[in-house]
């Protein structure tokens, strides 16, 4: 078994959490909020590993998150790790990775992208337990007529990351 760490960053729209290993193989991370106790309460919800805090370990990432949060446009890079996740996800998921910082898809576009016309409620089913929003950035997934659809970290908050990202990228 991989020594689990763990490393809470704090953002210019609040708390991020990061879990991953000691090889910087990222398995989760959770969206900004605002107390640092907070956003490691959500890191682990629901799962059992242990883990050890580090400050230092996860550098890259947490620099790239840090950034991306100042309005830079950033192309996460960094390895994930989704083991124990079914192929159905990991296939939306390696969909949803493909859409480009500052664009934006429908639901039914992931769909015919993993060969699966018509799945996009399942689509938005996989998205909502994406372990790792941001460096899979399901935010840039919408509904086909342009509203904005679900999303694990609130409506409010996917709005604000598109508008970030727009921004950047004008």
């Amino acid at each position: 078994m991989t020594k689990k760490i763990y490393r809470l960053i704090h953002t210019c729209f609040g708390w991020v959490g990061l879990l991953g290993d000691a090889d910087g193989r990222i398995c989760r991370l959770s969206l900004p909020v605002v107390t640092r106790d907070e956003a490691y309460c959500r890191l682990i919800k629901g799962t059992s590993e242990l883990a050890i805090e580090s400050d230092s370990d996860l550098d890259s990432i947490a620099e790239q998150i840090i950034r991306y949060f100042k309005g830079e446009t950033v192309n996460f890079n960094c390895e994930v790790d989704l083991s124990g996740q079914n192929e159905f996800d990991r296939l939306v998921w390696d969909a949803t990775s493909e859409i480009g910082y500052g664009d934006v898809r429908s639901y039914a576009w992931v769909a015919e992208r993993i060969g699966r016309v018509g799945a996009y409620r399942a689509v938005g089913q996989s998205l909502a337990k994406n372990p790792i929003p941001l460096i899979i950035p399901c935010h840039r997934v919408i509904k086909s007529n342009g509203e904005l659809g679900g999303f694990s970290g609130g409506i409010d908050m996917k709005a604000r990351l598109l508008e970030l990202e727009r921004a950047a990228v004008v």
